[in-house]
């Protein structure tokens, strides 16, 4: 598979995680609206979830659209956006570990289990942030290869249209019609 279809295939499977999310967000959203303390500032973070989701919809379609049409702006918003995440993400998940290596065995932390686990297992609060720190250190991981995919094909895609190049979506297309004045060899330069 070469790195454009990897990266369409990723902007694809971006936008449709989005759009379940919003899906699930907006229904769960009209749910809970009224069984919130205070409705007001309830709807201000959920419409701006609604935002965030349609903003990352239309960033995935953006992908889609500069790879189809050799346009390497539309990759821009993914590569940059997503690259600010995953700093911070890494700064999130490195903190994360500092605090499960550091913190006190509490012993008086509430247990999700009960409070015996709590008395009998201390370090139980240690293992849980530890836990969670390495999950998110692995979906780093995976989003890091799916920005580095999407920077490929932005290279790629650039570097096409730097030189003019048939795009590969095209090219099927173009071998189709012989006159497609794009397939003309041009003439070399008389030589004097």
């Amino acid at each position: 598979m070469d790195v454009l279809t990897s990266a369409k295939n990723i902007a694809e499977l971006g936008t449709g995680f989005w759009i379940c999310v919003l899906i699930i967000g907006f229904f769960s959203g009209a749910v809970l609206v009224n069984e919130h303390k205070n409705p007001t500032v309830f709807l201000c973070k959920w419409f701006t979830m609604m935002i965030f989701f349609i903003v990352c919809i239309i960033i995935d379609i953006l992908v889609s659209y500069g790879i189809k049409l050799n346009k390497p702006w539309a990759l821009l918003p993914y590569i940059v956006l997503n690259g600010i995440e995953l700093v911070l993400l890494y700064i999130l998940s490195i903190l994360l570990i500092i605090c499960g290596i550091f913190s006190p065995p509490n012993k008086e932390y509430p247990s999700p289990v009960n409070e015996m686990t709590a008395k009998k297992y201390p370090e139980y609060p240690k293992i849980v942030v530890l836990m969670l720190s390495f999950g998110l250190f692995m979906t780093n991981i995976v989003l890091n290869w799916f920005w580095y995919m999407i920077f490929l094909a932005y290279k790629y895609v650039k570097y096409e249209a730097k030189i003019n190049i048939i795009s590969p979506y095209d090219e099927i297309k173009a071998l189709k019609d012989e006159d497609d004045p794009r397939l003309r060899i041009p003439s070399a330069p008389a030589l004097t």
